[in-house]
C-alpha cells in the first residue's frame, strides 16, 4: 500500500481484514506499526533481520508494542 494514498490503503486492508476472516491466512509486511497494530491479530516484528517481538497486539513484553 505504499503507493497508494491514504483512503486506498485503508479500503485494501480491509479487503485483506475481510479474508482473514474468513480463513484466508494473509501476510503482510510493513513499516506502518499503528497500522499493524490495529489491523493485525499477530505481529511478528523484526529488528535487523532477527524476530524481536511475537505475539498479539498489545500483549505487553513478549506481544506486539514496538
Amino acid at each position: 500500500t505504499g503507493n497508494v494514498d491514504p483512503a486506498m490503503s485503508l479500503e485494501m486492508m480491509k479487503l485483506l481484514v475481510a479474508a482473514n476472516n474468513v480463513g484466508t491466512t494473509v501476510v503482510v509486511v510493513t513499516h506502518e506499526q499503528d497500522m499493524a497494530r490495529r489491523m493485525g491479530k499477530r505481529i511478528i516484528l523484526l529488528e535487523e533481520g532477527r524476530v524481536v517481538t511475537d505475539g498479539k497486539p498489545g500483549q505487553g513484553k513478549g506481544g506486539a508494542r514496538g
